[in-house]
């Protein structure tokens, strides 16, 4: 396994557990919720690149690098759209 490859598994398995874990502190709390939500976008990120990392056939590799491309978009925007949303909520409660 190459060394990059391994960083973006250990940097997947960071990225939920520090999800689950602001999770589990307070589920009602808007703002977990949304930070759970990014921390698995970005895990599902990083497992995109570790498997583009460890599989040797070319073709597969251009279609998962497709794949984290067009999903680090989509969730970009996702997050702009919610961070607008959340931000929101937050207004109106105080």
């Amino acid at each position: 396994m190459e060394l990059f490859a391994a960083l973006y598994l250990i940097l997947a398995l960071i990225y939920i557990s520090v999800g689950i874990k602001v999770l589990v502190l307070d589920r009602t709390n808007p703002v977990n919720r949304f930070f759970f939500i990014l921390t698995v976008c970005l895990s599902v990120w990083s497992l995109s690149l570790f498997f583009a990392g460890i599989i040797k056939n070319p073709i597969n590799i251009i279609g998962i690098r497709l794949f984290g491309k067009v999903y680090s978009y989509l969730f970009y925007s996702a997050v702009a759209v919610t961070s607008f949303y959340v931000l929101g909520l937050m207004k109106e409660k105080r």
